[in-house]
């Protein structure tokens, strides 16, 4: 049973719904997943990137989290149960429900337009991937992540540095990733939804607290 009471903790997962998977044996080893399968005994993620360069392992405990439009931040912990595909490319993720917990935060969303800069270091359109910062304001934002108009051809699974500036003498700085792109008004826009992966205790707090400050 999970943290939140629930007799199946894996109830809170849809198929199609994209999630990160991270592990907690080293940080910083983070891969976009969509999920393609759940049932009582556990789920499977289809890796939305190749998973080479991470190296999960059989029986490694890992962690699968999402954060909804409303801001709230949702956590399973599991253990990989097997990892199957063709070297170098995406691979399937099946994960045991053993031992799952469940753990939910809220991260109160802001619409405010703050200004912020990134670089893009992984995107399907590999052509956009460079070292160049990109300005740009946010369209919303919480401590969880920021949504953002955008004219560039990221995808969901593309992965950002981000630079967030809470003064005119200060940023607090976040790995994220693109979890929903939809077409805008603006023919030569879409809104681009970025979720911050494992981000530093300082640098969320941080956040947090220039956030406060604009809600009042």
């Amino acid at each position: 049973m999970g943290k939140n009471g629930t007799k199946d903790p894996w109830s809170g997962l849809a198929v199609g719904k994209h999630v990160v998977v991270s592990s907690f044996v080293k940080s910083g080893r983070e891969i976009p997943c969509k999920i393609t399968k759940v049932s009582s005994q556990g789920c499977q993620l289809q890796s939305l990137r190749s998973t080479t360069r991470f190296s999960f392992q059989k029986e490694e405990k890992i962690r699968v989290k999402f954060t909804t439009e409303e801001g709230i931040l949702y956590c399973w912990d599991g253990k990989v149960d097997k990892i199957s595909g063709p070297k170098n490319q995406p691979a399937t993720i099946s994960i045991r429900n053993e031992g799952v917990t469940v753990d939910k935060r809220t991260f109160a969303r802001l619409n405010a337009s703050i200004p912020f800069s990134f670089k893009i270091f992984d995107a399907a359109e590999t052509k956009i991937i460079s070292d160049q910062l990109v300005k740009s304001n946010t369209r919303n934002i919480s401590a969880g992540g920021l949504s953002v108009m955008s004219d560039l051809p990221l995808t969901v699974g593309d992965q950002l540095q981000l630079s967030i500036h809470v003064s005119s003498t200060q940023s607090v700085n976040f790995i994220g990733w693109v979890t929903r792109c939809e077409a805008a008004k603006e023919e030569s826009k879409k809104l681009v939804a970025v979720e911050f992966l494992q981000p530093e205790e300082k640098e969320e707090r941080q956040l947090r607290s220039f956030l406060a400050g604009l809600s009042g």
